[in-house]
């Protein structure tokens, strides 16, 4: 008989448990429990949360075991179950997953790994059967070229677009974020990202410099510490939204939504460390609240979050904003 199988990882246990007591400013809203998500994805059913909440937020993000999986298989009527995964998409996802737990490559070159086998797998004819050894092959290659270092060498290689990096930082300025903080470090924080939208080219490249100044001297040895936070972040995407090549939209769509997404919290967190905001977990849990809140409230009236330039370039895009 047909089968789902029903994914359900810790953080969401985590959370269940957890949930009944949350006080954040989405919950005092809504009830905690409909930060709970169920994402149907052909014959897959993955338990989620959306990180609008607080507390959904610290068990994602914050401990190291949030990704192990509970799974059970739910039995269904035929007439009920949906089109299975291609041996193709299992081998992307998983290829995908691989890249983002990889020990060796920092978090910043495991993006772009991920940006070459992406662009490798929208090259690839899914219904070809050599596409699935090609898939494979390539995400062996780069995983024995982050082992050896010859990736980080590739990485660092990658130019600078300016244009691309001054349209983020005016589509983060245009943002509305409701900050759980106090209210002068909200009003600084805010004072701050308006100004985002308003810079000319000359104001843009000075800003960038400072916030990117901040962001290596102060948050990246902050995260180097607690370096499962992104990591848990990037597999939260992966899991919740995985990349298909038969989505209405190219995989490298995808990918440049998902560096869009990080290049702005990324901006967001050096910005509110300069607004004297303390770079600890209970703030970067109030940034990346605050910013998917956002995103959840834009998606509903704009269901294209980032339009940063010519969607041809999608891929080009997106390694552009893999670092500040």
């Amino acid at each position: 008989m047909p089968m789902i199988k029903r994914y359900t990882p810790n953080y969401v246990v985590k959370f269940k448990q957890t949930s009944t007591y949350c006080t954040c400013l989405s919950c005092k809203k809504s009830p905690p429990k409909t930060a709970l998500v169920t994402q149907h994805w052909k014959n897959q059913q993955r338990e989620s949360v959306s990180l609008r909440c607080e507390s959904a937020c610290r068990a994602v993000l914050l401990d190291p075991q949030a990704f192990m999986l509970d799974d059970s298989s739910l039995v269904t009527e035929e007439n009920q179950v949906r089109q299975e995964f291609t041996a193709f998409e299992q081998a992307l996802n998983q290829q995908c997953i691989n890249l983002a737990i990889a020990p060796q490559p920092s978090f910043e070159e495991s993006l772009f790994a991920l940006g070459i086998l992406v662009s490798k797998a929208e090259s690839l004819d899914p219904q070809a059967g050599e596409s699935l050894d090609a898939l494979l092959n390539m995400a062996a290659d780069l995983q024995a070229l982050a082992e050896n270092g010859q990736l980080q060498q590739q990485y660092i290689l990658l130019p600078p677009v300016p244009e691309i990096q001054a349209k983020a930082f005016k589509t983060l300025g245009k943002k509305s974020f409701a900050f759980a903080l106090p209210k002068l470090q909200k009003m600084a924080l805010q004072m701050a990202l308006s100004e985002l939208s308003l810079l000319s080219p000359a104001q843009f490249a000075e800003r960038h410099d400072e916030i990117k100044t901040v962001w290596q001297d102060s948050c990246t040895p902050y995260f180097a510490k607690h370096s499962h936070i992104w990591r848990n972040y990037l597999l939260y995407c992966l899991y919740h939204q995985p990349f298909s090549p038969t989505v209405s939209h190219r995989i490298t769509d995808c990918y440049f939504e998902l560096l869009a997404d990080i290049y702005e919290l990324k901006t967001l967190l050096a910005i509110a460390l300069s607004s004297d905001i303390a770079m600890d977990e209970d703030s970067v849990i109030k940034i990346f609240t605050a910013f998917h809140q956002a995103g959840e409230n834009q998606q509903e009236t704009n269901p294209g979050k980032h339009d940063l330039g010519d969607k041809t370039n999608n891929l080009l895009n997106a390694l552009a904003l893999i670092c500040l």
